[in-house]
């Protein structure tokens, strides 16, 4: 329930204040991935110190119950502390799109193979 919350109030933070920027939980030293995820996505990746997330955000929503913090926002601005920022490179983030938009149509043009019965899907829903 409280991961459900966070990303609501994520989505919502990101809507209403145009900041676009993920934090995620990776290993630290996986510099190579993070780079890639700020690239392909085009936000500022970041990275936090901590290595037990559960446990601190637990804190920061008793810390909110108790009327230290006003928000689970707050909480986070007071608590979390970053290891590292990644910026995305914008010229890597535009050949990502252009992949992207060619990846869309050959994925089209499949499922149309697929729909016509002329190939097989490689992947099924459970229960299809």
């Amino acid at each position: 329930m409280f991961a459900l919350y966070m990303s609501v109030v994520s989505i919502v933070s990101v809507v209403a204040i145009g900041c676009y920027e993920l934090a995620i939980m990776l290993p630290k030293k996986d510099e190579v991935w993070c780079q890639i995820l700020a690239d392909v996505t085009g936000c500022m990746i970041k990275v936090p110190k901590v290595k037990e997330a559960t446990a601190l955000g637990a804190a920061m929503a008793v810390g909110v119950a108790a009327g230290m913090y006003k928000s689970m926002v707050n909480a986070s601005e007071s608590l979390v502390e970053w290891y590292k920022e990644y910026i995305p490179n914008a010229e890597n983030f535009d050949t990502y799109n252009k992949i992207k938009v060619q990846w869309q149509v050959v994925d089209a043009n499949q499922l149309t193979l697929v729909d016509k019965g002329l190939t097989e899907s490689m992947w099924k829903a459970p229960g299809a």
